[in-house]
């Protein structure tokens, strides 16, 4: 029978070209060339003949079916520590950790333009990274961005929008807070969990711990320090409000058979009616007062926690033997045999020591509670409660009075609930103002009347929705 050659009658993809592969007409191959990966098909038979010679395909031999587009891959730079000038196509990680940085965007993108910033070492919360527009549009506006959510990431694009309007948007953002994780398709929904939205107040701080809870911006200064505004938000409820704690630095306990030292002045608002204005305030954090040596000495003042024009008064230090009496303070300081118990006469809650019996003191006075009277002939008056709040998104007790010591050596008043010190020379609770503990001051291990602890101021904000 007779054999009639038809020819080829369906090209054949033969997969990536290789030089040592004879090709026929109409086969198939894919070839990368300067990082474009392109499809072609043989015009004619070859072997060793490339595809594409400098992007352009080989006519002689081959011709395009599919020509490949070439994807540009960011570059990244070194960690920025100063302000900058950002260049299109560029991505840039931001290292804030020494001081807030500035970023100046391109005067004269193109459209299509794209530039990421991201937080290197997740600081924006503490230091903030500025967008300088430089004459142009940010999400419809040429005011500046300020990026604010710890561990932030933002990918903005020069486009043109549907009215004809061109401006940078954010066309992809995510952020790390407590290990939520959140992306937008086009930033708006970013722009209000936190990169700064002109909705809420934007400030920094130099607080030892600034952080998320929630919705809320929470600064907690555990020494003196400055709290920065840099702009107000429009949200009437929240736009220029804060919450705050302010706690003064605990009285210290007294020696020898002494009396507890006061609580710190507690003072509060925890219903975001605080109102502030664009500056900068001084945040100053009382320290306990300071231990007291052996012998027939009382204890010493804490002292004054001070922000927004208000203060909460250091708490008063215990009476030591007789003769010394309970200081004024915050709360006062707790009585000793033929002395007087202190009063609370400071700004912010707070109440007197107890009074004593024998030779055993009273219990040092808490922001909820006045101290205790000694119980019985030999037992130490305990520190009066404090008060507990939530504003640094765990509840917490402050401003706890201290306990006093008891005259067998063993039988000690009990620091109140809120760091006050237990009436064995305890110390108070640094970060909530709590009483030291009083000592006996001549026998047993400890002679010395506990130091106060030291105060705090916590203030709170709400940074999205």
């Amino acid at each position: 029978m007779a054999t009639l050659d038809l020819g080829k009658l369906a090209i054949t993809n033969k997969g990536e070209w290789n030089s040592g592969t004879a090709y026929e007409k109409d086969d198939v191959v894919q070839y990368t060339d300067g990082g474009v990966v392109s499809t072609y098909i043989a015009k004619q038979g070859s072997t060793g003949q490339a595809p594409s010679t400098s992007g352009n395909a080989n006519s002689t031999y081959w011709d395009y079916m599919a020509k490949g587009t070439a994807v540009e891959k960011m570059a990244f730079n070194p960690a920025k520590t100063e302000n900058f000038s950002a260049v299109s196509e560029q991505g840039y990680f931001v290292d804030t950790s020494g001081q807030a940085i500035t970023v100046t965007l391109p005067a004269t993108p193109s459209l299509g333009d794209q530039i990421q910033i991201t937080d290197f070492n997740k600081t924006f919360h503490q230091q903030h990274c500025t967008l300088a527009s430089n004459g142009n549009n940010i999400e419809g506006s040429t005011s500046d961005w300020v990026l604010t959510q710890k561990g932030a990431s933002v990918m903005l694009t020069y486009i043109a929008t549907g009215s004809g309007s061109v401006g940078w948007k954010f066309t992809s953002t995510s952020f790390d807070d407590e290990g939520n994780r959140f992306s937008s398709g086009d930033g708006r929904a970013g722009a209000q969990k936190g990169l700064g939205s002109k909705k809420y107040m934007i400030a920094t701080s130099d607080a030892e711990e600034v952080y998320m809870d929630g919705d809320d911006m929470v600064h907690k200064f555990l020494t003196s320090g400055t709290f920065k505004v840099h702009s107000l938000g429009s949200d009437p409820t929240y736009g220029d409000k804060v919450e705050y704690l302010m706690v003064g630095g605990g009285g210290s306990g007294g020696s020898h058979h002494a009396a507890g030292g006061g609580a710190g002045g507690y003072r509060a608002n925890n219903a975001f009616d605080q109102a502030v204005t664009v500056q900068n305030y001084t945040i100053t954090v009382g320290s306990g007062g300071s231990q007291r040596t052996q012998g027939n000495n009382h204890g010493n003042k804490g002292g004054n926690t001070e922000a927004f024009g208000m203060n909460s008064e250091g708490g008063g230090g215990g009476a030591g033997s007789s003769g010394h009496h309970g200081q004024n303070g915050g709360s006062g300081g707790g009585s000793q045999h033929n002395s007087n118990h202190g009063n609370a006469t400071g700004n912010g809650s707070g109440h007197r020591g107890g009074n004593h019996q024998s030779h055993t003191g009273g219990g040092g006075g808490g922001a909820h509670q006045r101290g205790a009277d000694q119980y019985g002939n030999r037992q130490g008056g305990h520190g009066g409660r404090g008060e507990n709040n939530d504003i640094t998104g765990i509840p917490t007790w402050y401003a706890g009075g201290g306990g006093s010591s008891g005259h067998d050596h063993t039988s000690h008043g009990g620091g109140g609930l809120g760091g006050g010190g237990d009436g064995n020379g305890t110390p108070g609770v640094d970060g909530t103002g709590g009483g030291g503990g009083g000592t006996d001051g001549t026998t047993g291990t400890v002679n010395y009347g506990g130091k106060g602890g030291d105060g705090i101021c916590v203030i709170r904000y709400r940074a999205r929705d």
